[in-house]
């Protein structure tokens, strides 16, 4: 049996350009986890962050493409708003007791995917744990 190269299939889809853009920048990364999102709907799908800093490391991505939280118009309140709504349901359903929420900003702020996602992170067991991560990954006194 032949093998179907997606890579080469998707591109005789007349998608959108918006769409494209999209694709470009998250769309391996959500084309390998599509089965495997914890969360999806017409506006976000959520997934398992490849490198987790912590037992529990969610990636929130919206679908329109936004590069970062430093490109949000004021027409994108509503997908802002909408993606903390995601996250705490996500939380929810995980009966996460803790959890730190945060964005990337450019380059300097560690950002390596150009494409609007909030990061959920937590399931810790304990406080001293969350610490030890925490000192693990930034060193004493470090700030996530």
């Amino acid at each position: 049996m032949p093998q179907i190269d997606i890579a080469e299939t998707i591109k005789l889809i007349d998608f959108p350009e918006k769409v494209w853009e999209w694709l470009d920048l998250f769309g391996d990364i959500v084309a390998a986890t599509q089965s495997e999102a914890i969360y999806q709907d017409k506006g976000f799908i959520a997934f398992n962050d490849i490198n987790p800093l912590a037992p529990v490391h969610i990636l929130i991505v919206p679908r329109k493409h936004i590069k970062g939280i430093q490109f949000v118009e004021k027409k994108d309140q509503a997908i802002l708003g909408k993606m903390f709504l995601v996250a705490r349901k996500i939380a929810e359903r995980g009966n996460l007791k803790g959890y730190k929420l945060f964005f990337n900003c450019g380059k300097l702020g560690g950002q390596g995917i150009f494409h609007l996602h909030l990061h959920l992170v937590g399931g810790w067991k304990n406080r001293k744990e969350f610490h030890r991560l925490i000192e693990g990954r930034l060193g004493k006194g470090g700030v996530l």
